[in-house]
C-alpha cells in the first residue's frame, strides 16, 4: 500500500513539474502579446526563475537597426553548471511588439506545440527547411510568425544536458515588413532627393559656366555692360561666388568709368611709357647740346617742349622758349617738331597723352650745358 501510494506521488509530482514547465501554444501567444510584469507574474506561478536581464541590445534587420532589452526566465535551473530543463527569453523592442523565444528539451512536447498550431486556422505554414544544425519551420496569421526550431547543440553552447533542443519564437513580423517598406520608402525618397539635387546642381552649374563664357566673349568683344549683366546673371544663379563675381564686376566698372574719361581726359605720358619718355629725353639733351656746341656764348635760358599723342597716334608738339637768338630758337623748335611718340594704350584703347619735356640751356664757348 506505501509503495502505491509513493507511485502515485511521485506520478503526481512529475504531472506538476511537467505542467509547471509546459506552456501551450495559446499561453506563448497570450505572453508575447503582454508586458514584462504580467510575463514575469505568469511564469513565477509556474515556479520559473528570473535567471539574467541584458540592456541596450540591437538586431540588424538588413535596412534597420532595432534595439532591444532581453530578459531570461530558467526553469529547474542546476545552480552547479547553469543549465536548466526550460528556458524563456523575452525580448523588449522599441517601438515594436515583445518577442518571446520558449526552449526545451522534450520532443513530444515540442511536437504537440507544432500540432496545437496546426490546429489554428489562422496560421499557416510558410516553409520547412535545413539550418545550419538543424531544422527551421515557420507559420504565420495575418501579424505573427511563430518559429519552431530543432537545433542540435555542441558541448560549449548547451543550456542543458540534452544534445538537442527545441524553440519556439514568436514575434509580430507584420511590423517588420512595414517598418522595412518605410525604410526602403524613406531610402528611395532620399535617393529620388539627392538625384534631384545633384541633377539641380549640375543644370545650375552649367548656368553658371555659361554665364562665365558668355561674359567672357563680350569682353572680348568689348561689350561690358553686357559683361556685367551676366555676372549678375551668375551671381543670381550662384550667390555663394559673390566674392569673385563682385571683384569681377568691379574690374568692368573702372573699365567702364575709363571709357567714359577717355572722352576728355589726357593721360601723362610719362606715366605709360616711362622707357620711351627717358630715351626722348636723353636724345634731345643731347641734339640740344650739339647744337649748342656750335655757340660761342649763350646765357641761361629756358625752353618747353609739349608733346601730344592723340588716339590716333599723331603726334603734335608746341615749343616756347625765351632764346633771343632767332636761328638757335628755330633749330630749338625743328628738333621738337621732329618728336614723334608711341601711341598710348590703356585697356586696349588708344588715349590721348601728353609729355611735357623742360630744359634750362646755356654755353659758355666749348661749354653747353642742358
Amino acid at each position: 500500500m506505501n509503495k502505491l501510494i509513493a507511485v502515485v506521488f511521485s506520478v503526481a509530482l512529475f504531472n506538476t513539474v511537467a505542467q509547471a514547465q509546459s506552456l501551450k501554444l495559446d499561453e506563448l501567444i497570450l505572453l508575447q502579446k503582454n508586458g514584462l510584469d504580467y510575463i514575469d507574474n505568469h511564469l513565477s506561478r509556474k515556479n520559473w526563475e528570473l535567471h539574467e536581464t541584458s540592456l541596450d541590445n540591437y538586431n540588424y534587420y538588413g535596412d534597420f537597426f532595432a534595439s532591444y532589452n532581453s530578459v531570461t526566465w530558467s526553469f529547474n535551473k542546476n545552480k552547479s553548471n547553469d543549465k536548466a530543463e526550460a528556458w524563456f527569453w523575452l525580448y523588449q523592442y522599441e517601438g515594436f511588439d515583445n518577442a518571446i523565444t520558449y526552449q526545451i528539451h522534450n520532443k513530444e512536447r515540442f511536437n504537440q506545440l507544432k500540432t496545437e498550431v496546426k490546429n489554428l486556422p489562422a496560421y499557416k505554414l510558410q516553409k520547412t527547411e535545413a539550418v545550419e544544425q538543424g531544422l527551421e519551420s515557420k507559420y504565420r496569421d495575418n501579424r505573427r510568425e511563430i518559429i519552431f526550431k530543432q537545433y542540435f547543440q555542441d558541448d560549449k553552447t548547451r543550456y542543458s544536458d540534452v544534445p538537442v533542443y527545441y524553440l519556439v519564437t514568436i514575434y509580430n513580423y507584420k511590423e517588420i515588413e512595414e517598418q522595412k517598406r518605410l525604410r526602403e520608402e524613406q531610402a528611395r525618397r532620399e535617393y529620388e532627393e539627392q538625384i534631384r539635387i545633384e541633377r539641380e546642381e549640375q543644370i545650375k552649374e552649367e548656368q553658371y559656366q555659361d554665364a562665365l563664357e558668355n561674359a567672357e566673349t563680350f569682353f572680348k568683344m568689348k561689350k561690358y555692360h553686357k559683361v556685367i549683366e551676366e555676372y549678375q546673371t551668375a551671381l543670381k544663379i550662384k550667390p555663394e561666388e559673390s566674392a569673385y563675381l563682385n571683384e569681377q564686376m568691379i574690374k568692368i566698372n573702372k573699365i567702364l568709368l575709363f571709357l567714359n574719361e577717355r572722352k576728355y581726359k589726357i593721360y601723362d605720358y610719362h606715366n605709360f611709357e616711362e622707357s620711351d619718355y627717358n630715351t626722348r629725353n636723353q636724345n634731345i639733351e643731347t641734339n640740344i647740346k650739339t647744337i649748342l656746341f656750335k655757340k660761342q656764348s649763350l646765357n641761361r635760358t629756358n625752353i618747353t617742349i609739349i608733346c601730344m599723342v592723340d588716339s590716333f597716334g599723331i603726334t603734335t608738339t608746341s615749343f616756347t622758349s625765351t632764346v633771343s637768338d632767332v636761328q638757335l630758337n628755330e633749330q630749338l623748335k625743328q628738333l621738337s617738331n621732329n618728336i614723334r611718340l608711341n601711341p598710348v594704350i590703356i585697356n586696349d584703347y588708344y588715349v590721348n597723352a601728353k609729355a611735357k619735356i623742360e630744359y634750362s640751356i646755356e654755353a659758355d664757348q666749348a661749354i653747353a650745358k642742358v
